[in-house]
Order: structure tokens, then sequence, then C-alpha cells
């Protein structure tokens, strides 16, 4: 209202000074306009028509102040809606490489412990690698390890279940170690019982010193992860 007032005042004013007219303000011209009508309302009709002049004057005013926010609420409706999609995408973005992610680390848990012939000792890389594990597991407290140990078929048959026992007992020591309990460890000793090694393939006898690690839902069949 203040608005229109004032543009009556300045058309009042520039209606004898053209270049005053020429300068005003593109809102001014336009609440001018409108306050012709008072002028020609005074004339037409006093007092009366004067008052209804004026009130069209400030319901135009007011109109073009309403159309310009309503552009404007709208220009803001736009921009926050291309914002919500941009924002959608990027959380399916990260969705997807928190997925991925699982993934990797879960393959990567798929452990087995290698051991040297006759030896039932982690060594650094081991140690490390089970360490990432326990960390795991302490992470996922729902979840239980397998622990399946193994010998090749050099021996009798008592002293690889016997090895076989030694070295799965050495992976459930860094676990427990590291925190996990008991509990949560279930160990198997199998000896030479699985060997598929041909009588002197020493390399072959080299993957069966080992110690494959299960990783269990108890909600889940099969497990979550798996060693060959």
């Amino acid at each position: 209202m203040k608005k229109a007032i004032l543009a009556s005042a300045i058309v009042a004013t520039t209606a004898f000074n053209p270049q005053l007219s020429q300068a005003a303000s593109l809102e001014t011209k336009q609440a001018g306009v409108a306050t012709a009508g008072v002028v020609a309302g005074a004339l037409a009709g006093g007092p009366v028509g004067m008052l209804a002049a004026f009130i069209g004057t400030v319901y135009v005013t007011e109109q073009m102040e309403n159309n310009e926010e309503a552009k404007q609420l709208e220009q803001d409706f736009l921009t926050s809606q291309q914002e919500l999609h941009t924002l959608n995408r990027q959380l399916q973005t990260a969705n997807t490489t928190i997925s991925e992610f699982e993934t990797i680390t879960l393959d990567q848990l798929q452990l087995q412990v290698m051991f040297k012939t006759g030896e039932d000792t982690l060594n650094s890389h081991n140690e490390k690698a089970l360490s990432t594990l326990a960390v795991f597991l302490q992470d996922n407290p729902e979840l239980t390890v397998r622990l399946d140990g193994h010998a090749d078929p050099r021996g009798t048959d008592e002293y690889n279940n016997v090895l076989s026992q030694y070295r799965a007992n050495a992976v459930k020591e860094a676990l427990l170690s590291a925190g996990i309990q008991p509990s949560r460890i279930h160990l198997n000793a199998h000896g030479a019982s699985t060997t598929q090694a041909i009588a002197g393939d020493y390399e072959t006898y080299a993957l069966e010193r080992r110690v494959d690690i299960k990783i269990i839902n108890p909600t889940d069949t099969p497990s979550v992860a798996q060693a060959h």
C-alpha cells in the first residue's frame, strides 16, 4: 500500500516534469497506470469515486507484487526439485557403492590360512589377515566362524589328524586374542581325509596344508562367505 501511495505522489509530480517521468522506475510506472484511476475517479465521482479508484489502485499494485512473488516461489520450487533429484541420484550411487564395498569385504574375508610342511605356526601375513577378520566379526556380532583344519597326505592318519587340529587351534587362538568369544568359533579337524593330491605332487601338497575359514550367519544358509 505504501508503494501505491508513493507512486501516486510521484505521478502527480512528474505530470508537470517529463524528464522525471521518463526516469521513473518500471515499478513506479506500473503503479502510476493504476493511480491515474484515482485522478479520474476524483473528477468523475468526487470522494466516493476517488476512494473506489484508490482501493482499485492498491489491489492492482498488490496483484503485481503477488505475481512476482508467485514467480519467485515457482522458481524456488523448481530449484528445490532439481536439488532433490540430484540428492536422490547421489544417494543411489552411495548405496550402490556401499553394496559393492560389502561384497568386496566378504570376498576379502574368504580366507585360507596356509602352513609350511609339518608346522602349525602362523606367519605375519596370516596374523594380519586374522586381525582384519576379527575386526569384521566384532562389527557383526551375529556372525560366527567355522575353522576346518587340513593336512597333506604325507604321514600317518593319526599324525595328520593331530596336525590339522593344531593348525585350526592356532587360528582360533588368534581370534580369541583379538576379542572374539569362544562360542562364536567352531572348529573341525580333517587330517588328510579330503586330499585330492597325487602322490609326489608337492605343489598340490602345499595347497592342502591349510585352515579354511567359513563366515556363517545363523539366519542364512549357506554361509555368508566361504573359503575353499
